[in-house]
């Protein structure tokens, strides 16, 4: 973990990024679906955790800090590359100033999709494909107050 001192502004296309994952929003029969990539509407960013920042069980914390039960139920988090979100389309952006924290990025779209605005046939596919690029890890206990789930950074680079 790095601290605040030593992690980069520039989030690089080799850092892991972990989506918090809620249902019925992000995930259905524990696959990911489109919307978990998909920005809150009249927005273009999406929350993310920065790995090389923040461990699993500071990233639950966060996550949990969010959920509405009983309309927004934390299940786990879809981790995926920094590389591979910029090869789809979007950025990655740091965003630790207030009023987020350290640690925290945004994914950001070339779009802004307002309320009841269907997206265009492009950005959707962009979304599924994100969906599919990240991987899900399943927290066992989510109403638990630590992470219990196989180790994000497993594939982190130093």
């Amino acid at each position: 973990m790095l601290d605040t001192e030593h992690l980069p502004a520039d989030v690089s296309d080799g850092e892991k990024l972990a989506r918090a994952i809620f249902h019925p929003f992000h995930i259905k029969k524990n696959k990911l679906k489109s919307a978990a990539f998909k920005a809150p509407s009249g927005r273009n960013d999406v929350s993310v955790n920065r790995l090389l920042a923040l461990t699993s069980n500071q990233c639950k914390q966060k996550a949990k800090e969010i959920e509405r039960k009983p309309h927004k139920v934390f299940r786990g988090f879809a981790v995926i590359s920094a590389g591979n979100v910029r090869e789809l389309g979007s950025d990655v952006l740091d965003s630790r100033d207030p009023p987020n924290y350290f640690g925290h990025a945004d994914i950001i779209h070339d779009i802004v999709l307002e309320k009841d605005q269907a997206a265009p046939p492009e950005f959707n596919h962009r979304l599924n494909q994100m969906a599919k690029a990240a991987r899900f890890h399943s927290d066992a206990d989510p109403d638990g107050d630590t992470w219990n789930g196989d180790d994000l950074t497993a594939d982190q680079p130093e």
